[in-house]
């Protein structure tokens, strides 16, 4: 699933923000809250897999392991995550302080005239291009909207005015994601782990980009390194379960959904993997009993073929 980052806004603050008509699924299948594209065969994962500020379906997972544009891990950070957001708040109240149309805009957004708050970023764009934070709000309405491709634009302007900051570099990676301009959310995602190396976020959804990429040997350091962070995390695990199973590593896959189904509820789609993890590991009764779970929930003609077989 790809969630919002909990508790942390663009610049530091400590309380949520949706702006707009809140969506719970990216459509055409959206990409689909944990990945995209309608689900095939051999890998499913369902809407709780990415890590989201949001939630997406994934592709089929085809294990084609490629050195895919020479990326080998993150950076380290100068300071803590907790340095950084502070920093970036402090920024942005400096520069709300010096923009009285950034400040006006502010306002309007914090009373939920949201039409009139993005007009008058806009307006702070239009007038003074090098001004991050109205790019970076600007794209948090976009984006809460369902505007993908704008919003993309907006945090892209944004990172490119302040590559240090990781709100940019992150929600810029996540828009590309979206749009499933994974290669070019890869290189984001991990520039913005090189500053906020333990963020789980970034880490869960760049796990996830990889698989959705086809190269679950790459993401598998990131889907650990996510289940390490938050080991109660229960989309955390379900990605480093689909990762093993794209690996054919199925008794790991088996493990890590039954851990995931106890820290969360899983559906249809996640039991037919665990499902196809238990085949593979020829655990015949355990995968029918499984499927008969699946039938309770969802009654299919698929799930009925699979109990006959």
């Amino acid at each position: 699933m790809i969630e919002r980052r909990a508790g942390r806004c663009m610049t530091g603050r400590t309380e949520p923000r949706w702006y707009g008509a809140r969506t719970t699924t990216l459509n055409p299948r959206d990409l689909s809250p944990a990945m995209d594209q309608p689900m095939l065969q051999s890998a499913r994962i369902d809407e709780t897999t990415i890590s989201k500020r949001w939630a997406l379906p994934l592709a089929a997972l085809t294990v084609c392991v490629t050195a895919m544009l020479g990326l080998s891990g993150c950076g380290s950070s100068s300071g803590s995550s907790a340095d950084v957001a502070a920093a970036s708040e402090d920024a942005a109240v400096a520069t709300t302080a010096t923009n009285p149309d950034l400040a006006r805009a502010e306002d309007l957004l914090e009373r939920g005239d949201i039409a009139a708050a993005l007009a008058e970023f806009e307006r702070v764009i239009e007038t003074n291009p090098e001004v991050t934070l109205a790019y970076l709000r600007a794209g948090d309405i976009y984006r809460e909207q369902g505007e993908y491709d704008v919003a993309e634009r907006r945090y892209a302007n944004a990172a490119r005015l302040e590559p240090g900051n990781f709100d940019a570099q992150y929600y810029h990676g996540l828009t590309l994601q979206l749009r499933s301009r994974r290669d070019d959310a890869v290189r984001a995602y991990l520039r913005a782990l090189s500053i906020e190396p333990d963020d789980f976020h970034a880490t869960l959804n760049l796990g996830t980009t990889f698989l959705q990429l086809g190269e679950p040997a790459q993401g598998l350091p990131y889907a650990l390194r996510a289940s390490e962070l938050r080991p109660s995390d229960g989309a955390a695990r379900v990605n480093l379960g689909a990762t093993y199973a794209a690996l054919d590593r199925h008794a790991e896959a088996v493990r890590e959904y039954g851990v995931a189904s106890e820290l969360m509820t899983l559906g249809p789609e996640l039991l037919i993997n665990l499902a196809e993890s238990q085949g593979q590991l020829g655990r015949f009764s355990e995968m029918e009993g499984t499927l008969r779970q699946v039938v309770r929930m969802a009654p299919s003609a698929e799930v009925w073929e699979r109990l006959g077989s």
